[in-house]
């Protein structure tokens, strides 16, 4: 299960193909499949990859308003916003598994992804 501790620095293209794997492994082998440490572990690594996102969003409003924005900033933040759009993908794609798999007893566990995180999915 992808740890808190990797996720971190791991490279997106890694990240994401990692997200994949746990998407497609929660689909295939269903209920059981993670014990309840490892659902602490997987559902905290999804919260600080949604607040990652949100965060760099906040940024991204900031640079935008910066008196040093022009048109290359802009392409890095649209090179950055692809990038993380598509790691944002991968997150739901295991929370849709989670819920698809494990119901109302996944319901719970997201009560504690705060609000303006939730909105990004």
């Amino acid at each position: 299960v992808v740890s808190t501790q990797s996720t971190g620095e791991m490279e997106p293209d890694i990240l994401a193909v990692i997200m994949e794997s746990v998407a497609s492994c929660v689909e295939t082998l269903g209920v059981g499949f993670i014990d309840s440490a490892q659902m602490e572990q997987l559902t905290e690594a999804l919260r600080k990859q949604l607040k990652k996102n949100y965060d760099k969003e906040e940024e991204r409003k900031q640079a935008r308003k910066d008196e040093d924005y022009d048109e290359e900033v802009e392409q890095t933040i649209e090179d950055e916003l692809d990038q993380d759009d598509y790691l944002l993908g991968k997150v739901s794609d295991i929370i849709h598994n989670l819920f698809g798999v494990y119901g109302e007893d996944f319901v719970q566990i997201m009560a504690n992804v705060p609000d303006t995180h939730k909105v990004l999915l």
